[in-house]
Order: structure tokens, then C-alpha cells, then sequence
């Protein structure tokens, strides 16, 4: 009865006492999705910020089915675990810098989430090292160039505003996206 018992993934510790940290990766990473909408629904965050925490949590969450599939358990993922996906992101998806860190963030506000449960004792996304941004590289637009843009512009006024606005005030695309006609004054 034991051996079928072990055999269908039962643990006799688990069982034993109240440990969080037998709790299965799919279980942690689901219950932490839905906390996330409860905050959004709550407008304790932005719908931008749960987009980016459930997109990376899930693509980790992926990352570990199709990779690491003998980690079943949240206390089965360990430092090297989170620095093996960082280098998959890095050299064979090809991620830029900025990425690689904003991933390592995500994954470690997630897993301070679990520490603060009481699944995992330790946060193991801390201590690994951010990447070096490389510097952007601008280009300024030539005279040639923006009279083409101006001419363009004179039968695509839209497109033409939303260009200067981004040239000109540094305005970034997801930003310009958000405008609205009532945040613009024009006196």
C-alpha cells in the first residue's frame, strides 16, 4: 500500500506536518497569478505591471515544463535553476541586457512572494547578477531626412503629430499610446 502510495507521488513528511514548501510549482505559480488580478481588480496595480508579472512568471512556470521537468516542487528550485532560464533567455532567445534584469526582478519579486508565504525559505533569485546595459545608440535625423518626414506629414497629420511629439518631447511609444485628447493643451 506504501509503494503504491509512493508511487502515485505521495510524501510521508508531507503528510507529517504543515510544510508550505511541498507545494507544487504550478500550484505557487497559479495561486500568485491570482493574487496579482486581485490586486489589479483592487487598483493596487496597474494593468501594465500584472502583464509583465504574469507574463514572466509563466514563462519561467514554461521555461521549467519543457526543460527542467523533473523539478515538480517550488523547494526544488534553486539558484542554478533560475541562472540556467536567465542564460536560455540570454544566448539562445537572444534577449538583450535589459531584459535579462528585468526577468531576474520579476522572478525574484515572485519568489520573495513565496518566502513571504512560507513556501520556500529563501529568496533563491537573490545574489545573482544583473547585466551591464549596453548604451543607447541615437541617431539624430538629418535635414534630408526630416523634410521627407514633413512632406509625408502634410498628408498624414496624425502620423506626422505623433512623430514630433516623440522627436521633439521625448515622448516614449507606450506613453504616446496612453495620450488622450483631453491631456493635451494646446494654449
Amino acid at each position: 500500500e506504501l509503494n503504491e502510495k509512493l508511487k502515485s507521488g505521495w510524501l510521508p513528511f508531507y503528510e507529517a506536518t504543515e510544510i508550505k514548501e511541498f507545494k507544487t510549482i504550478s500550484y505557487c505559480v497559479e495561486l500568485y497569478v491570482e493574487y496579482l488580478e486581485k490586486d489589479f481588480t483592487a487598483n493596487e496595480k496597474r494593468f501594465d505591471t500584472l502583464r509583465s508579472y504574469r507574463n514572466v512568471t509563466k514563462k519561467f512556470y514554461a521555461y521549467l515544463l519543457e526543460k527542467e521537468p523533473k523539478a515538480k516542487l517550488i523547494l526544488e528550485i534553486k539558484k542554478d535553476v533560475i541562472i540556467r532560464y536567465l542564460d536560455y533567455l540570454l544566448y539562445v532567445k537572444e534577449v538583450k541586457a535589459v531584459t535579462y534584469n528585468n526577468n531576474l526582478i520579476l522572478l525574484g519579486i515572485f519568489f520573495k512572494w513565496c518566502v513571504e508565504r512560507g513556501y520556500l525559505k529563501n529568496n533563491p533569485a537573490e545574489g545573482i547578477t544583473k547585466k551591464k546595459k549596453q548604451p543607447k545608440i541615437r541617431q539624430i535625423l538629418d535635414a534630408q531626412t526630416k523634410t521627407k518626414l514633413k512632406e509625408y506629414g502634410k498628408e498624414n497629420t496624425a502620423f506626422y503629430t505623433a512623430c514630433m511629439l516623440t522627436y521633439y518631447c521625448y515622448i516614449r511609444t507606450t506613453e504616446m499610446t496612453k495620450i488622450k485628447v483631453a491631456d493635451v493643451r494646446l494654449f
